[in-house]
């Protein structure tokens, strides 16, 4: 692979300026000018650092555009329209927190240049009655006991599960990891005997979650 070479005329930038890339896959991620020249410079990934970023194929286009690396504050203002609300700020596939927005902004404290902020909100499923397949007779309202819960997911993080009892949540976390490719997680469920037997699957962070089953392990009172 060879370093990638950025042209732009009369740029006027100096080695080390922190720029912001927005150049496929390079989406909003900070750089620092190396090897400058008048019309182009390369990127490296650390300021003064010798990791210079490469490339395989070319980029016919892009953008790049200077930031002020001297404030330790981002004030992300526009945000009237959720005036007194509690909203998550996320920032390079991160939860960066919680804030109320207040006179139409929030303030960071610390240096955000790409970020996305929104209200919050949940992603739930909730299983039909739980059935056994090629049984020789029905599970239905038989007393259940659920002795481990699990799924299978692809490209998700966080997320928890449980039973729903009586309209109540009974949930554990999952720490799912993103993975392109599927992965199975499982729990030891902590809760006891309910006929209905329903199978919660929660997210409740600014996270993708892409569930492709629940799996259940159970003991069935005759």
């Amino acid at each position: 692979m060879s370093d990638l070479i950025c042209y732009l005329p009369n740029h006027g930038y100096a080695n080390d300026t922190p720029v912001l890339v927005d150049i496929p896959p390079l989406t909003g991620i900070v750089y620092y000018v190396s090897d400058r020249t008048q019309n182009s410079f390369k990127l490296a990934v650390t300021s003064g650092g010798s990791y210079l970023v490469q490339y395989i194929t070319s980029q016919p286009s892009g953008s790049i555009r200077r930031v002020d690396s001297g404030s330790s504050t981002t004030s992300i203002t526009g945000l009237d329209h959720l005036e007194g609300q509690i909203v998550y700020l996320t920032s390079n596939g991160e939860i960066v927190g919680q804030y109320t927005v207040a006179n139409g902004a929030i303030t960071v404290a610390e240096n955000i240049y790409a970020y996305q902020v929104g209200l919050p909100y949940s992603m739930k499923v909730k299983s039909m009655r739980i059935e056994v397949a090629n049984a020789p007779m029905t599970t239905q309202k038989k007393i259940k006991r659920i002795t481990e819960l699990g799924i299978r997911y692809l490209k998700s993080i966080g997320g928890k599960i449980g039973q729903e009892i009586n309209d109540v949540e009974h949930l554990q976390d999952l720490d799912c990891e993103f993975n392109t490719k599927s992965k199975d997680v499982a729990v030891l469920n902590k809760y006891g005997y309910d006929p209905d037997s329903y199978v919660v699957v929660k997210s409740d962070l600014p996270y993708p979650f892409t569930l492709i089953s629940i799996m259940t392990t159970l003991d069935v009172t005759e």
